[in-house]
């Protein structure tokens, strides 16, 4: 999309996502704990990741870069399955017929070695941002986690045949162990992080960014060659620190002034008044500005003098005026438009 501005300006939020978790590792069992397991070499799993964000443009070094911060808490469980077919002639002596305990199987039986890991951690997660298309955002960095929790179940189960059980158990299972910590579990893990994301907005400073990362493991969870990898699925909502421009206000006063004119014969000199005065405030506001107008209408009244005088040429013989009679007629005429 097009340069909106705000790659200039920091972010701040908050994630939340899926981690498919992807454990690699070649070992045949935890420190101080039996197994028969041939080797433990992978491992799957779900788990959720939620934590905070901060974006801080660094556009003096790149530009549309940025240096990302997270802080989050993970899940990085795991099940590791160990199907081991035909052992029967390998481990006779530890199995049984239930049902003809005279007759010791020796072929085609198949056990399956589990292992279930409970692993939660507290990352810290810096990485370089680049966006080589404005909306699109890669990252490059490392991960940095501290384990605050782990568990483990493990177990070596008979699948078939049905008739066939361990001899010292006399079930189906044997080297069942549990625990609330793994063995010489790694006080701390460290991963390298690659990752991609794509930002859209919900508003002008807030925008959806749906992400896709991998972190590759760069030491063991314990003492055992084992590595936890993960890829996460994640949304992070974003808020940017983007300062509103200053609108700039336009003022303008317009003063409309209205007289009527009146005579007064008792006065001998104009006299002009103020009778009444209206204001009205209009505003027209748009992105760029905000205009606002005074509006005042003043109506004024001017008194004239006016001197009334009568005057007569009197001819002839004069006698005593009683009575002085004025007349005043109004004549109209009329022409025709065509002769």
């Amino acid at each position: 999309s097009k340069d909106d501005g705000r790659r200039e300006y920091n972010s701040f939020g908050f994630f939340a996502g899926l981690n498919y978790n992807m454990h690699s590792s070649s070992f045949r069992t935890l420190p101080n704990l039996p197994c028969c397991s041939p080797m433990f070499e992978s491992a799957t799993g779900i788990g959720i990741s939620i934590g905070a964000l901060a974006d801080f443009q660094t556009n003096n070094i790149l530009k549309y870069s940025g240096f990302d911060l997270r802080f989050s808490f993970d899940m990085l469980d795991a099940e590791f399955n160990v199907l081991e077919p035909n052992v029967g002639n390998t481990i006779k002596q530890d199995l049984i017929d239930k049902n003809n305990p005279a007759n010791t199987p020796v072929d085609k039986v198949e056990i399956n070695h589990n292992l279930l890991v409970g692993l939660s951690v507290i990352s810290l997660e810096p990485t370089f941002r680049y966006s080589p298309l404005y909306d699109l955002n890669l990252h490059l960095g490392f991960k940095f986690g501290i384990p605050v929790s782990s568990s483990f179940n493990q177990s070596s189960t008979i699948i078939s045949p049905d008739y066939v059980v361990f001899k010292e158990e006399g079930g189906y299972k044997r080297n069942v162990a549990s625990g609330q910590k793994i063995p010489e579990i790694n006080g701390f893990m460290a991963s390298l992080a690659l990752g991609a994301g794509y930002e859209f907005p919900i508003s002008k400073k807030l925008y959806m960014v749906p992400e896709i990362r991998y972190f590759l493991a760069l030491n063991n969870v314990n003492s055992d060659n084992w590595k936890a990898n993960h890829l996460r699925f994640d949304i992070a909502f974003k808020y940017y620190s983007i300062k509103d421009p200053e609108i700039p206000i336009i003022r303008d006063t317009i003063i409309t002034k209205d007289t009527n004119y009146v005579y007064n014969t008792s006065i001998d000199k104009p006299n002009t008044k103020l009778i009444d005065t209206e204001v009205k405030e209009t505003k027209d506001e748009t992105d760029e500005r905000v205009f606002i107008t005074h509006n005042i209408k003043e109506h004024y009244e001017t008194q004239l003098p006016k001197e009334i005088k009568l005057a007569a040429k009197i001819t002839g013989q004069i006698d005593d005026v009683k009575q002085i009679v004025i007349e005043e007629f109004e004549t109209d005429e009329g022409f025709p438009l065509l002769p």
